[in-house]
């Protein structure tokens, strides 16, 4: 119920940005109470602002699904330790500098840096696997040119 009505009031806040009209605010005001347009467009500023954590926090458990495949618990649980630190940093920063707004931001930022940590890790070992399989099987290491 309560992630609903965030959406909801996501939503409202959208589309009174979007249309600055005197009947959402009406409807607003008979729903919600007291809640104005400029209300409904720093929440919706808020919700842009962590609309980050959607698509990174994805990204985040495709490649932590990848690790635990390989048989690997401990890297991710580093690399997540590692980017909480900075998280709370950046989120501590946020506040002083942009309050809600910088801690929305701050928020973001942790998963981008999170999922741009992972796919480094990952793309890394996932190469050196694929050279050492490719040595192990006798191919060479240089492209062959055909002519």
């Amino acid at each position: 119920i309560c992630g609903l009505s965030v959406m909801a009031v996501g939503l409202l806040g959208g589309a009174g940005l979007l249309c600055r009209i005197t009947v959402l605010q009406d409807v607003c005001k008979a729903l919600l109470g007291s809640l104005h347009v400029d209300d409904l467009s720093r929440i919706w500023i808020v919700l842009m602002s962590c609309s980050g954590v959607l698509l990174c926090a994805s990204i985040n458990h495709l490649l932590v699904s990848v690790f635990y495949a390989q048989g690997d618990t401990k890297t991710p649980a580093k690399i997540e330790a590692f980017a909480n630190t900075i998280g709370f940093i950046l989120k501590c920063v946020g506040c002083l500098l942009g309050g809600l707004v910088g801690i929305a931001i701050g928020v973001s930022c942790y998963y981008a840096l999170n999922a741009l940590l992972l796919g480094i890790v990952l793309r890394r070992r996932l190469s050196a696997q694929r050279l050492e399989r490719d040595s192990r099987d006798g191919k060479s290491l240089a492209p062959v040119a055909t002519y």
